[in-house]
C-alpha cells in the first residue's frame, strides 16, 4: 500500500506552521499518540536583547496553538473539551495556506468564560472564525452555552494576525506583538476562572459575569477580598503622605459596606476585620 498523500500534506503544513512560529517563539511539540491532543505546539514568545555585543533571546509569554490545513472554517473541538478545560495558557487556532506560505491565527480568548458556571457542562463545541470581535455576538454564545449546556454550543474565535514566510522583520515583530498583547488580555480571564472569580472580559471595555451556582458560592468571598484590599491600600496611602481628609472620605464608603455586611452576618467579611480596625484607629488618632 502506498503512502497517503493527504497525510503527507498534513505533515508539510505542520512543518510550515512550526517554521513560521519558530521565528517569533521557542516551540515545544506535545507528545504525539494515536489521538489528536488538540494542540500542535506550545510556544513561548521571545524578545531580542543585545548583551556583550551578541543578540540573545529571552522568553516572555506562552501559548498553545492548533494548526489546521486550508481556509478558515468552523472547527469541531468536542473531543478536546477536557484538554481545553484544563489548559492554563492562552489558546489559538491557526490555518495554514501552503500556497501563500502563511499562517492565519485566531484567538480563542473567551474559552475561560465559556467553561465557567453552567457552561462548563458543555459536551459539544464548535469554534467559529470571525474577522472582528463583536462583543454582542460573543455574549450570545456564552449565554447560550450557560443556559443550554446540554445543547451543542459554538464560540467565535477572532482573527488576530498572519505570519508569512516572506514578511519583513518589522511585520514579524508587529505580528508577535499582537500575539503578546492578546496573551496578556487572556491570562487575567484564565486566572479568574482558576480563582473562581467568574468575571471575564468580552472586550477592552465590557465584562461578562458567569452568574450561577459557582459564582453564587464565591462572590461574597471575592467582595470581602476587595474590601480588604481597599482598607490596606488606604492605610498605605495614609502612611505615604495622602491627605487624611481624602482617605477619611473614601474610608467612610467602604466602612459603611463593611459594617452592613457584618450586621447581616456575612461570615466572609471577617477577613477584612483586622485591616478595618487598624485603619479606623489611624484615622481616629
Amino acid at each position: 500500500m502506498g503512502h497517503l498523500k493527504t497525510t503527507r500534506v498534513g505533515w508539510e503544513n505542520e512543518r510550515l506552521a512550526e517554521f513560521l512560529l519558530s521565528r517569533i517563539s521557542f516551540i515545544a511539540n506535545p507528545a504525539k499518540n494515536s489521538d489528536d491532543l488538540g494542540t500542535d505546539f506550545i510556544c513561548t514568545l521571545f524578545r531580542e536583547e543585545t548583551k556583550n555585543n551578541v543578540v540573545q533571546l529571552f522568553p516572555t509569554g506562552s501559548f498553545a496553538i492548533q494548526a489546521k490545513t486550508g481556509a478558515p472554517e468552523k472547527l469541531d473541538v468536542s473531543k478536546h473539551l477536557d484538554y481545553l478545560r484544563g489548559l492554563e495558557v492562552p489558546f489559538f487556532v491557526a490555518f495554514v495556506d501552503q500556497q501563500k506560505l502563511s499562517l492565519k491565527i485566531y484567538s480563542c480568548h473567551h474559552l475561560p468564560a465559556l467553561f465557567s458556571s453552567d457552561g462548563n457542562r458543555v459536551r459539544e463545541l464548535s469554534l467559529v472564525p470571525v474577522n472582528t470581535l463583536n462583543r454582542d455576538e460573543i455574549y450570545r454564545d456564552l449565554q447560550a452555552a450557560a443556559s443550554q449546556p446540554d445543547a451543542p454550543a459554538q464560540l467565535r474565535m477572532v482573527y488576530l494576525t498572519t505570519l508569512v514566510a516572506n514578511e519583513t522583520v518589522e511585520e514579524r515583530v508587529a505580528a508577535a506583538a499582537k500575539i503578546a498583547r492578546q496573551c496578556s488580555r487572556t491570562l487575567p480571564d484564565i486566572a479568574a476562572r482558576i480563582n473562581k472569580e467568574y468575571y471575564f472580559s468580552l472586550d477592552d471595555e465590557v465584562f461578562y459575569v458567569a452568574a450561577g451556582m459557582g459564582s453564587a458560592l464565591t462572590f461574597r468571598h471575592n467582595l470581602a477580598k476587595r474590601i480588604l484590599e481597599a482598607f490596606v491600600n488606604l492605610h498605605w496611602m495614609l502612611a505615604n503622605g495622602a491627605p487624611k481628609q481624602l482617605i477619611e472620605t473614601e474610608f467612610r464608603v467602604y466602612d459603611t459596606l463593611y459594617q452592613d455586611l457584618a450586621k447581616l452576618g456575612v461570615p466572609q467579611i471577617k477577613i477584612a476585620e483586622a485591616a478595618h480596625r487598624q485603619l479606623a484607629k489611624e484615622l481616629a488618632g
